[in-house]
């Protein structure tokens, strides 16, 4: 009576594929890449080394997206007259000041959680235009200089006869030289939480028990030589009424000649300061990926490409 029964149920599988009426089954679509659990915990199945099917760990945290800082220290709310900030972006300091990228973070319960975070270090483009002109004093120079004697220059800077001429030099090309640093700003009290330990672009520290407390992990830059590309760094100068970022030096023009038997003098001249200074600078990064492990749940999200432009600054002289 069994097999009679086993093999009624056969015929009608067969009629009923014969007549269309049972289709191949699908498997089911993964989750997207990178999904973060719901805010209510619910928990996504998971596939572990040995093919055991397994549940993804509860995120801690809630996660925004990564996005160009909004810190007071952006780099993209540096303004064309920020010199001090711009000289910060070029040179290296303490540690780097200015912000690049931010992503926030909130606990979800009041409990402790250990946080670590990566972030391959970042790349990207520059462009710059270094400019260079001369201010000359209101009055000439009456002095004797000794400029050649028996033949034999002095090379004294006094005795230089050349016109100094302006200059722009435009340069483009790939980030080299930089300097990276991750912390965390508690945003409640606005200050980096203490107690990390940070290698570079690596970060791992621990999360107070606060319930809904609210964090930004920023990245931070500086020592990008490459805006100014002289070996001497710029400061903040003021020249002919005019701030900017940059060097100065002295330079001459002898235009009063005094011959002898022997020796060669310069006896009037006209001096000058030459201002070199960073005209304009553009920078462009590539996205940056943040990973980010809480507890035993890991976060992996991509920043969109970040572009910044100084705009053209104010130069002395009114020649740029």
């Amino acid at each position: 009576m069994q097999d009679m029964a086993t093999l009624t149920t056969l015929l009608s599988l067969v009629l009923m594929t014969a007549c269309g009426a049972v289709t191949q089954l699908e498997e089911p679509s993964p989750p997207p890449t990178g999904a973060l659990p719901t805010e209510t915990g619910d928990l996504e199945a998971g596939i572990d080394p040995n093919g055991r099917s397994q549940p993804i760990a509860e995120a801690p945290l809630l996660f925004d997206v990564p996005q160009a800082a909004t810190t007071s220290a952006s780099l993209f709310r540096m303004s064309v007259r920020d010199h001090a900030r711009r000289v910060s972006l070029i040179g290296s300091g303490a540690e780097p000041q200015i912000d690049v990228l931010e992503q926030r973070i909130v606990t979800k319960d009041a409990a402790p959680v250990d946080l670590m975070i990566d972030v391959a270090p970042p790349a990207g483009t520059f462009s710059r235009v270094i400019a260079s002109d001369v201010i000359r004093a209101q009055y000439a120079v009456a002095e004797r200089v000794l400029c050649e004697s028996n033949g034999f220059g002095t090379f004294d800077p006094r005795c230089e006869s050349a016109t100094p001429v302006a200059s722009t030099s435009p340069s483009a090309g790939t980030i080299s030289a930089s300097r990276w640093r991750l912390w965390v700003m508690d945003e409640q009290t606005g200050a980096a939480i203490t107690g990390c330990s940070v290698l570079g672009t690596h970060l791992a520290c621990t999360l107070p028990a606060r319930a809904a407390a609210t964090y930004r992990i920023v990245v931070s830059v500086d020592g990008l030589s490459e805006l100014w590309g002289a070996p001497a760094m710029p400061g903040v100068r003021t020249l002919d009424g005019a701030t900017f970022t940059g060097a100065t030096e002295r330079q001459h023009q002898c235009w009063d000649w005094e011959h002898t038997a022997t020796a060669t003098y310069c006896r009037t001249r006209w001096d000058f300061t030459r201002y070199t200074a960073v005209d304009r600078v553009g920078i462009e990064l590539e996205p940056l990926r943040l990973t980010i492990g809480a507890d035993d749940f890991v976060s992996a999200d991509d920043s969109p490409a970040l572009t910044w432009d100084s705009g053209d600054a104010d130069l002395p002289g009114g020649t740029y």
